[in-house]
């Protein structure tokens, strides 16, 4: 075991133990890291790209353009009437007999072909394991002809903590229930809520009080109110009420109580049996800030 963020007297933290730290955090994937230009290239002519200054993490590997630099990408020249895809890598190199790492930018050229070309592959590789040469793929550079008419980046972007932050907040949420509701309130203002209550003579909640629709002989409707669902809205998206008891019930015409925190509607049954116990279900959605 080794100390290395501790002093030791002498030289002795190494870029394989910095490349394990960095593993860590990112993987062993590629990423631009979301720093200066982000390496954006700019194709200048058709045979030469400049790559804007930023950051690449590879395999826990540093690769880097200095800030407010840019590096040269040479192209070599098309062919009239083909097409072609050029690889372009960042090429890690360890020279094991001198104990040096390096890195590189390396044009990988594509074979020409009348349509569909497919861009050539890299050398693959562990850095970690002490291989000579490993390249991670940054972007293939099309040509039509003698012109190049785009390049395509490989690794994404990888977010910045704020930015991750801020994503966190859209699935970041408090659990508030009770016996009556259940609530999922998210940190980025939205709520959804889970809502039960019963009402019958013995639910302690009182009876429905049925009224004969007009003109049928066997529906009857009742209203209810302030049924609660545990938070207090500012907007709603959207509400779902059901009706259950051991008869043919169910709900009609509901909303939002004045309060923004409960639910008003009413309740239609065949029959004016009021001696069922009923128990109304609601699912809200909304913003409670």
């Amino acid at each position: 075991m080794e100390l290395v963020t501790g002093r030791a007297g002498s030289p002795h933290i190494t870029s394989q133990q910095d490349r394990q730290k960095h593993q860590g955090i990112w993987g062993d994937g590629a990423y631009i890291l979301a720093t200066g230009n982000q390496l954006e290239p700019q194709v200048q002519s058709s045979n030469k790209i400049l790559i804007k200054d930023g950051a690449l993490m590879f395999q826990g590997a540093l690769f880097s353009v200095k800030v407010g630099t840019t590096d040269e990408i040479t192209i070599n020249n098309g062919n009239q009437g083909m097409q072609r895809k050029d690889l372009v890598v960042a090429r890690y190199t360890y020279n094991s007999a001198q104990q040096i790492e390096s890195a590189e930018w390396v044009v990988i050229q594509g074979e020409p072909s009348a349509s569909n070309p497919v861009a050539p592959s890299g050398t693959s590789g562990d850095i970690q394991a002490g291989d000579a040469t490993v390249d991670c793929p940054f972007m293939i550079v099309n040509l039509d002809g003698i012109n190049v008419t785009g390049v395509d980046i490989i690794p994404e972007v990888a977010p910045d903590i704020p930015t991750l932050n801020a994503s966190l907040s859209d699935i970041a949420f408090e659990i508030i229930e009770s016996e009556r509701y259940y609530i999922k309130k998210y940190e980025n203002g939205w709520f959804e809520a889970w809502a039960k209550t019963a009402v019958g003579p013995n639910a302690g909640s009182g009876n429905f009080t049925f009224t004969q629709f007009e003109g049928s002989t066997v529906l009857y409707r009742a209203r209810f109110t302030n049924f609660g669902f545990g938070i207090k809205a500012t907007e709603v998206y959207d509400i779902e009420v059901s009706a259950a008891n051991s008869g043919i019930i169910w709900c009609a015409s509901c909303g939002m109580n004045s309060n923004m925190s409960a639910i008003d509607g009413f309740v239609v049954q065949h029959g004016s049996d009021n001696t069922r116990t009923t128990t109304l279900r609601a699912h809200v959605t909304g913003k409670w800030k």
